[in-house]
């Protein structure tokens, strides 16, 4: 039976009560029996106090009285003030420290609650092997293997520095385990050199901001230095050129059209410009007549060039208002007058322009054209335009062209705009194409009966082709729709807009054909104009989508057999000397360009602005002069 006696704080009892209904039986408790076993102090394990819910440990003795009865003493200790002791122990920055028992069972730990844990109802003292810690696990491990010292171990690439002492006490053997990541004790280096690594990183960035503040003054003055020599250029040219004029002024009635030739000469010294010309506002304002063009890098001079103003209204609006049009990019201005210029000018290498118009008595009657020039030739562009002013206005263009000297020779690129054939030379040259090509089938024993196919003797083909089929696939405007599916929209309504009877699209390539018939003498006109939209189309295309020019054209015109192959349903095949040559026209051309054989020129040089390209050698055709299709006149 229990009995609870209670003493006052003197140690006199107070009361004693007897408590039937517990039924605590101290003699099957461990300390009663390992002290009934053992002479002198028994030690309990670590054990979970029924009262009180704390680990802690039982001392016991035994003593046997006189009379034969034997008693037992145990103390009670908790351990939980030694866990606390341990939690306020600093080691390091994330050092840890316990304390086990020989059967691993832990006695004390800084976090008093993970060494409790229910075995069924009851709550007992954890293991060390049970607190789910991989590194005490691990050091524990190497204790039970090595033994007690210090070691050092390595988890998840982190070195842990251990040590595991024992602690000598009567009855127990306990023992102590530190943990301690070993970079706990170098931190402070790391932070040193971290430090001095910022420190460092600091300096060379200063240093590099003030090298970079050097190399930028230094540039500025680089720049300044250039800018002044080059405006100092500037203004010996202009300055030569302003000398170089007075002495054109009386020319002008003399020999107004070498007068005219110099002064174009003089615009380009003057500011450094790829090309200058002169133009005269001639049909009532329906079209400009260029008087004299000089470039500068062929040296020659061009002339007879005609703009309708169908093919540039905005341009014709803007001049005769007496307006400038000046334009720093043509790549990049979006206005339909630029995009006019860009047609024209981008293929002759020109990227900006500048024109100031002419006015008379009655307004503008003509304008001064410079391409890639200086801004500061601007000023002396409108001195000329002021000269050139009260002559133009009273004087028709036949006074400022006059007659060239007769030692003047014109540079290819005024043959690949003067034409040099009549219509009735052009109608005359398609005869003899279709004798060459009746003398072809006879040295081959075929007389113009016995071909089984159709044979015409002038037809006009175009041929484009694309270099990078992947830019073919790519959706176009982000959209569903392929570019080669916008593409052969586009070559679809610009066929249909000039009457081109025949269009295929084979792979990479397009193959468009005009002429079939004996009464067709414009079927070559009508594929250059095809060409000239098609190519604005793709370049509109390439601004679209921010990609380069990656298409090429070329135009022939001459001998091309047809017919109808296949099986049901028969499809209509072209083929022969006039589709070969486009081909190898627009195979060698440069991109984004239409490349046009010498037959096909000799015929639209007159309606038609060309550069040369040099010649080109063709089988069975032999060497033959081609030229780039820039615009129409």
């Amino acid at each position: 039976m229990v009995e609870w006696i209670r003493l006052d704080s003197t140690g006199h009892e107070i009361s004693r009560t007897p408590d039937p209904s517990d039924t605590y039986d101290p003699r099957q408790r461990p300390w009663y029996v390992r002290a009934m076993n053992t002479e002198g102090v028994a030690w309990t394990g670590v054990y979970v106090f029924f009262t009180d819910h704390v680990p802690g440990i039982t001392a016991s003795r035994m003593h046997a009285e006189r009379g034969g009865n034997v008693n037992v003493f145990g103390a009670d200790i908790r351990l939980d003030e030694l866990s606390h002791f341990l939690a306020g122990l600093k080691i390091g920055s994330n050092g840890r420290v316990l304390i086990f028992d020989a059967n691993g069972t832990v006695v004390a730990l800084p976090d008093m609650k993970r060494m409790l844990r229910h075995d069924g109802d009851a709550t007992v003292a954890a293991r060390l092997d049970q607190l789910n810690d991989p590194v005490l696990l691990a050091a524990y491990d190497r204790f039970r293997v090595e033994g007690l010292g210090r070691r050092i171990i390595t988890l998840d690439d982190i070195r842990y520095i251990t040590m595991v002492s024992h602690i000598p006490a009567a009855g127990s053997d306990w023992s102590v385990m530190i943990v301690v990541p070993e970079r706990d004790f170098t931190g402070f280096i790391a932070a040193n050199r971290r430090v001095a690594l910022t420190m460092s990183l600091a300096v060379v960035a200063l240093t590099t901001i003030l090298a970079a503040l050097l190399v930028i003054q230094g540039l500025r003055a680089d720049r300044a230095a250039r800018m002044l020599l080059q405006r100092s250029r500037a203004i010996e040219r202009q300055s030569t050129a302003f000398s170089a004029l007075a002495t054109q002024v009386g020319l002008l009635e003399i020999k107004p059209g070498e007068a005219t030739a110099r002064l174009t000469e003089l615009l380009v010294e003057a500011g450094d410009s790829k090309r200058a010309s002169i133009w005269s506002v001639t049909g009532g304002g329906l079209a400009l007549r260029c008087e004299d063009a000089f470039e500068r890098e062929s040296g020659g001079h061009t002339l007879g060039l005609e703009i309708a103003r169908a093919e540039a209204p905005e341009l014709f609006v803007r001049l005769l208002a007496g307006n400038e049009v000046s334009i720093a990019d043509l790549t990049a201005d979006r206005t339909a007058a630029a995009a006019w210029i860009r047609s024209a000018m981008l293929a002759l290498g020109s990227v900006s322009v500048f024109i100031v118009p002419v006015r008379g008595p009655t307004g503008v009657v003509g304008a001064i054209w410079l391409e890639n020039a200086e801004p500061s030739t601007h000023d002396f562009a409108r001195v000329v335009a002021n000269m050139l002013s009260l002559r133009m206005g009273n004087s028709d263009s036949s006074r400022l062209t006059g007659a060239r000297p007769q030692n003047a020779t014109l540079p290819p690129e005024a043959q690949a705009i003067v034409p040099s054939q009549s219509r009735s030379q052009q109608r005359a040259a398609t005869h003899v194409v279709a004798r060459s090509l009746n003398a072809e089938l006879l040295a081959r024993s075929l007389g113009p009966g016995q071909v089984a196919a159709e044979v015409f003797p002038e037809v006009a083909v175009l041929f484009l082709h694309f270099d990078d089929p992947a830019k073919l696939a790519a959706p176009l405007h982000n959209s569903a729709t392929s570019q080669a599916d916008g593409i052969a929209c586009i070559l679809q309504d610009c066929a249909s807009q000039h009457d081109i009877p025949y269009l295929k699209i084979m792979g990479q390539s397009a193959v468009a054909a005009a002429g079939f018939g004996t009464t067709d003498p414009d079927a070559l006109f009508r594929v250059a104009r095809l060409a000239l939209a098609l190519r604005d189309h793709l370049f509109d295309l390439c601004d679209a989508t921010g990609d380069t020019a990656s298409f090429h054209i070329g135009v022939h015109s001459g001998i091309a057999i047809g017919g109808q192959i296949g099986r049901e349903p028969r499809i209509y095949n072209l083929w022969g000397e006039a589709v070969e040559v486009a081909s190898v026209m627009a195979s060698s051309a440069t991109a984004g360009t239409i490349q046009v054989t010498q037959t096909a020129y000799g015929t639209l040089a007159r309606d038609f602005l060309f550069r040369p390209h040099g010649s080109f050698w063709l089988p069975r055709s032999g060497e033959m002069g081609v030229f780039e299709l820039a615009a129409a006149t």
